[in-house]
């Protein structure tokens, strides 16, 4: 039994900065990528809300049925209005 064993084998807590990163995307030692996600939501205005003010994301751009938010320019999420999409709302 390792000591200095934390019992994470999620691969996250010992990944080492390569400096090799995409726009959009975060590279990891067996090539997987988490790049942008898209959501269909019921309620624009009140997601955005969320994902900026809650979660701390910036809104780099808002056009009629989409909001594109993210970090430090780098688009992370894109918010699109469905009005079929189920209201999750409380």
């Amino acid at each position: 039994m390792d000591p200095d064993d934390d019992g994470d084998r999620s691969g996250y807590g010992d990944r080492e900065d390569d400096g090799d990163r995409e726009s959009g995307s975060d590279r990891r030692r067996n090539g997987a990528r988490i790049g942008r996600v898209s959501l269909r939501v019921a309620d624009l205005g009140e997601t955005t809300a969320f994902y900026r003010d809650v979660v701390g994301l910036a809104v780099l751009n808002r056009d009629g049925d989409e909001a594109v938010l993210g970090v430090d320019g780098t688009p992370l999420l894109v918010l699109r209005y469905d009005p079929d999409s189920p209201d999750r709302s409380p």
